[in-house]
């Protein structure tokens, strides 16, 4: 496939070449040819925004991206003690779904986005990126434009002096074709060797996990709206839900614009049908509810983790984060996306009749903890919280197990982006999966053999989901079902996968794909179908979930038509 390369290579030694390049949402980039290097040279215009470097090439040719996933191009920059920026690429896949999906989904999540680490230094040096990994469904059809912006984010350090030298090499089959067509010389990274046989074990069962359903049918479902659009209260998130008592109990946090900012506070709505719904009820209220108060600020944000019900009760496990002095400007105010650093404080309150609970006292292994609760078997709770994971055989005493800290290093050393936020499985053959959110398009999976007393490190899975907490649950009749977002980068649609052995998720439906444009944006607002939430009453599947953060929303599922 190297010289597929010929029919599209640029390279910028003539002016007459520079028709491939243009400046793109701004007027802030100078492109010029250099007669000393014979090359494209981009300069900003303006000092500051990443923005001020983007430009784009066009003119490719056909170049297919399942066929020729590998970009590769040479790369001087003027200052070269300026910082490199990042490349967006675009299919015609991507740009047909963002035309149908509309100002409802921010475009940017329609393009495929890579960094680069640039090594300081005068000389030319080639710059490779390789696609081949990325499970992206809109990761289809003909590359159509390459768009750069080659300075730091920051701007820092960035003058209307700097700039970039370009040859733009082109799309390659793999890494080895484009290093050959460079005359450079490719050796494949090693493959590490892992000794433990039960890593071994986990990495190869994790290959295993896997969503192979994509053209999904959609099911037949019911929806209500719980909450709606506030001007007020413009942020909504963090849904809960537990059916108690012949009652739906579903909460949330909500607040006025951003997310986990102080004053921050959970609330809760009941109904008794799934169709007519309380108006939300005050459940904890920072610098109100007792423990609730921090050093920096009176009102500090509390997140829920969910009002669920257990043992014959409801509780509701929740966290307040007590934000640095570094999180205030030098007159006490909160930047919101400013540095977020904080510690944490978890705490766990108890109701046995949905309107009076008992006073927060602080969450332990001994107690039931954030995030979803999932059954491991016909004995086993189990809750995922991150990488732990929180075990209890009666649902009243719990013990913390997790992987080892060298296990946990290791895992985050190996995945591109960081592992957070996760739900689990126990499957027929009695392995415990622990199933984690990544940034690299898959599921990451833990595992263990001996009803969760240890834990093996994360390895990836052939899982596609989105940047989302994954959810997971059984049917009534033991088969395993996964709740989420398939698509790379994008929380949408609201899909469900099921599996009979825990590894071949190959049934799926859509459960809803219907588009909400976000009415106020906000700090880490976004997702058309955020977080989803599980409860079922044995006849139904209820799903509970934030639309852009600001809106609540349940759908369920008749168990019988899965």
């Amino acid at each position: 496939m190297v010289k597929k390369a010929d029919n599209f290579f640029v390279k910028f030694d003539c002016k007459e070449k520079m028709s491939v390049l243009k400046p793109f949402g701004n007027t802030a980039t100078a492109i010029s040819y250099d007669e000393t290097e014979k090359a494209a040279l981009v300069v900003p215009t303006a000092n500051g925004a990443w923005e001020s470097g983007g430009f784009e090439f066009h003119g490719f040719g056909d170049a297919d991206c399942r066929e020729y996933p590998v970009f590769a191009m040479r790369v001087k920059l003027k200052n070269p003690e300026s910082k490199f920026g990042r490349f967006y690429w675009r299919t015609e896949e991507v740009m047909r779904m963002r035309d149908l999906l509309g100002p409802a989904i921010d475009c940017w999540q329609f393009v495929l986005k890579a960094n680069f680490t640039y090594e300081k230094t005068a000389d030319w040096q080639t710059m490779y990126v390789d696609f081949s990994d990325i499970p992206h469904p809109y990761f289809v059809g003909n590359w159509l434009v390459t768009m750069l912006t080659p300075f730091n984010a920051t701007g820092e350090g960035v003058t209307t002096d700097d700039g970039l030298y370009i040859d733009w090499m082109g799309w390659f089959g793999s890494m080895a074709d484009a290093h050959e067509y460079a005359g450079e010389p490719y050796e494949a990274p090693a493959k590490p060797e892992i000794a433990d046989p039960l890593e071994k074990r986990a990495m190869e069962s994790s290959l295993r996990i896997c969503n192979s359903a994509k053209d999904l049918p959609k099911i037949k479902s019911e929806k209500v709206l719980i909450s709606d659009y506030d001007p007020e209260v413009t942020f909504k998130h963090h849904p809960g839900i537990a059916y108690y008592n012949g009652k739906i109990y579903a909460s949330f946090s909500n607040t006025p614009a951003d997310e986990d900012v102080p004053g921050q506070k959970i609330v809760y709505c009941v109904s008794d049908d799934f169709y007519h719904w309380s108006e939300p009820m005050d459940l904890v209220v920072p610098g109100v509810t007792p423990c609730t108060k921090s050093e920096h600020t009176d009102n500090p944000p509390c997140i829920i983790g969910g009002v669920k019900a257990a043992c014959g009760q409801l509780y509701c496990s929740f966290v307040v984060i007590d934000f640095l002095p570094e999180a205030f400007d030098e007159n006490g105010k909160f930047m919101p996306a400013g540095n977020r650093k904080a510690t944490y404080r978890n705490y766990i309150m108890y109701s046995e009749d949905g309107l009076t609970w008992t006073d927060p006292v602080p969450s332990s292994s001994s107690n039931i903890h954030t995030d979803v609760v999932s059954p491991f078997g016909e004995h086993q709770r189990y809750v995922a919280h991150g990488k732990l994971n929180i075990l209890s055989k009666d649902g009243k005493e719990w013990v913390v197990r997790r992987a080892t800290d060298e296990k946990l290093a290791d895992s985050d050393a190996r995945c591109s982006g960081h592992l957070t936020e996760s739900s689990g499985y126990q499957g027929p053959d009695g392995v415990f999966h622990n199933i984690i959110r990544s940034e690299c398009g898959y599921v990451w999976n833990s595992e263990s053999y001996d009803e969760g007393e240890t834990w093996t490190g994360y390895y990836p899975t052939n899982f596609t989901s989105a940047s989302t907490m994954p959810v997971c649950t059984y049917t009534p009749d033991g088969r395993i079902v996964w709740i989420g977002s398939p698509y790379y980068d994008v929380r949408w649609p609201l899909a469900l996968y099921v599996s009979e052995d825990g590894y071949n998720f190959d049934k799926g439906y859509v459960i809803r794909d219907e588009m909400y444009e976000m009415q106020h944006p906000g700090y880490a607002k976004g997702g058309p179908f955020a977080y989803p939430y599980l409860e079922d009453d044995g006849e139904y599947l209820y799903i509970l979930y934030s639309k852009q953060k600001e809106v609540i929303e349940i759908t369920r599922i008749k168990w019988s038509d899965i």
